[in-house]
């Protein structure tokens, strides 16, 4: 296998994780909303509000981590090709200096 058939399957995984994590993200948030519409135009149906807004903060949990998750897929699909290498390289870099700044911030306190 060649290293640019290698990576064009790379990206494919990654669009498809990425897409299948947003499907499953946005999904309980379309029924909730739906469920909401429901209510509004149909006043024989009734859906517990305790119930409904408890299911709200977990739609709004999933769709939180929804919009962060793709960072984190995007750094662990990047593994194969020289650009991600460097990606992470950088990433490393930043974390470790970050790391290592706050040690010494912490070490003039005391």
């Amino acid at each position: 296998m060649t290293k640019s058939t290698r990576n064009r399957e790379n990206i494919t995984l990654m669009l498809v994780v990425v897409v299948s994590v947003f499907i499953l993200c946005e999904i309980p948030d379309l029924v909730l909303r739906f469920m909401f519409t429901l209510m509004s135009f149909v006043k024989a149906i009734k859906f517990d509000i305790v119930q409904l807004r408890y299911f709200n903060t977990v739609t709004n949990a999933l769709l939180t981590l929804n919009s962060a998750i793709d960072f984190l897929i995007y750094c662990l699909t990047q593994d194969v090709n020289k650009s991600g290498k460097n990606f992470q390289m950088r990433k490393i870099r930043f974390f470790s200096l970050l790391v290592h700044k706050n040690l010494i911030q912490y070490d003039e306190e005391w």
